[in-house]
């Protein structure tokens, strides 16, 4: 069970800030407490967990902090602590905004030969695998079906149909066309069939009553009009 109170190392680990004085305050503070180094350092990946992408920088600091320092003040208990959930807490630092300094705490554990070799390859290519995958664009699978429809895309226009241009006999005048109402020529057709009609009626009616289409009296009768 842990000496200090957990509730405590939360709190300390959530209010670390990218200052120097707050990263080195605390990363003193846990070397102290090196016989709880495995509370400190698992509350660390939790924090890591739910933190933003400020805070998740300030948290890589102090472990860089912590583990450069704990070498040398007889402390590399967090060495081997760390070892155990920096697999996970790697992949959790992707944002592009702060992958120049990860990267840069890495090449640190490096140089200083902090951590082993083999490990650090590790860490470092699922680091890097990690970052690759979250930027990079995948690529579409080309359908090469025959039976498939082409789908437009966003890039692709639809090709415009030209409308058919309307035509005219060489000789007509032009004048004629622009002048032309078909509404007019719609209402001469339709007397022209009701004239049309009356004639037919009147033809029938002359047939019905057998009369004397010469006689002038006839037609006056039929008509009913007065011929004078």
């Amino acid at each position: 069970m842990a000496s200090v109170n957990v509730e405590n190392i939360e709190r300390k680990l959530q209010g670390v800030s990218n200052t120097q004085d707050s990263i080195q305050s605390l990363s003193l503070w846990a070397i102290h407490h090196k016989t709880d180094a495995k509370h400190i350092v698992e509350m660390w990946l939790k924090v890591v967990k739910k933190a933003k992408t400020k805070q998740k920088l300030a948290l890589f600091n102090l472990c860089n902090d912590i583990v450069q320092n704990g070498k040398r003040k007889k402390a590399s208990i967090y060495i081997e602590v760390y070892k155990d959930v920096l697999r996970d807490a790697i992949v959790l630092v992707k944002e592009e905004s702060i992958a120049k300094n990860v990267t840069r705490i890495l090449k640190i554990w490096r140089e200083r030969h902090i951590f082993p070799k083999d490990f650090l390859a590790e860490i470092t290519e699922l680091y890097e695998s990690k970052e690759s995958s979250t930027h990079s664009t995948p690529t579409p699978v080309a359908n090469h079906s025959s039976s498939s429809t082409p789908t437009v895309t966003a890039t692709q226009q639809p090709v415009a149909v030209p409308k058919p241009v309307a035509t005219y006999p060489v000789n007509i005048d032009p004048q004629l066309i622009a002048e032309f109402k078909p509404q007019s020529l719609i209402d001469k057709i339709n007397n022209y069939k009701r004239f049309e009609a009356e004639v037919e009626l009147k033809r029938k009616q002359l047939s019905n009553m057998k009369l004397d289409a010469s006689s002038t009296e006839a037609i006056k009768q039929l008509k009913g009009d007065d011929l004078d």
